[in-house]
């Protein structure tokens, strides 16, 4: 009685190792127990950045916050606009308007990543590598592009 018990109870914990373990070529490899924890989840780095940063700046789009400070000055008078406007295009004015250039099209590439990875494409392991590297490239690249146009026009 006691081998039987013992051999149901190691099938019990393959089974559960199994169902933690994805296939190798998703660049995933969850660890036997772990349901949850980005770090741990994630054999390739790059992903794990993705998927980190698309959490994380969508939080940065807190930047409404400065649309409706915005609005409220213009709609207050011109003395609260000119406060604004002080602010905004201040050196630390821009690095946030930049940093939230950049966590808009950051979200926005992880985004179409995530939507071509939900129809089921893309998780062979050079293409998720490529798209782990092209995300952060292009975010970058656009950002780059639109505040020198930016920058280029009011000089």
């Amino acid at each position: 009685m006691k081998k039987v018990a013992a051999a149901l109870e190691r099938i019990e914990e393959e089974e559960f190792a199994l169902r933690f373990v994805l296939r190798d070529d998703t660049g995933l490899a969850e660890t036997p127990g772990h349901t949850n924890g980005l770090v741990e989840s994630y054999r390739d780095y790059r992903q794990c950045y993705l998927d980190a940063a698309r959490d994380g700046d969508g939080m940065a789009i807190v930047g409404a916050m400065g649309l409706i400070w915005w609005l409220f000055a213009a709609a207050t008078g011109p003395a609260a606009y000119a406060i604004f406007l002080g602010q905004a295009t201040s050196w630390y004015g821009y690095v946030v308007m930049i940093g939230l250039t950049w966590a808009f099209f950051e979200h926005l590439f992880s985004g179409l990543r995530h939507f071509v990875l939900d129809t089921g494409a893309g998780y062979e392991l050079r293409t998720n590598r490529a798209w782990a590297l092209a995300v952060p490239f292009a975010s970058v690249i656009v950002t780059i592009a639109i505040w020198a146009y930016i920058l280029m026009g009011s000089l």
